[in-house]
């Protein structure tokens, strides 16, 4: 692979629907996350890489398409910049996970096991 290309373009990016709840309200979003707790409220971009990864899974490449053609906004590398910053955020609150590896095969430390989200949704405060 070249230096100049990122692992995290060639990754098919998901939704950690099990773990999430959400809303959206005059154009933004406010994400609840089961497993962290959390709440996240993001802005229009937010909202919109949210709802291109809501019609299924993706490269970044791919959802950065999808956004420009939903908002009309011009494809163009600012445009790629920001959507991309948008899912690396998303990927650090844990609202995305890699669906696989370019190759195919299993995602490896990046995915939370099965087990563990059982856990800690069995283990949160009520």
């Amino acid at each position: 692979m070249p230096p100049s290309v990122d692992k995290f373009e060639l990754v098919t990016w998901q939704l950690r629907v099990k773990e999430l709840h959400w809303r959206v309200w005059e154009g933004e979003i406010a994400v609840f996350n089961g497993v962290t707790g959390n709440t996240h409220a993001f802005n229009a971009l937010g909202t919109e890489v949210f709802e291109a990864l809501c019609t299924g899974a993706a490269d970044v490449a791919t959802i950065v398409r999808r956004v420009a053609e939903t908002t009309g906004v011009s494809n163009d590398a600012e445009f790629a910049t920001a959507v991309e910053l948008m899912l690396r955020q998303f990927q650090g609150f844990r609202l995305i996970q890699p669906l696989g590896k370019p190759d195919g095969s299993p995602p490896a430390e990046e995915s939370v096991p099965a087990s563990q989200t059982l856990t800690s949704h069995n283990t949160a405060p009520k």
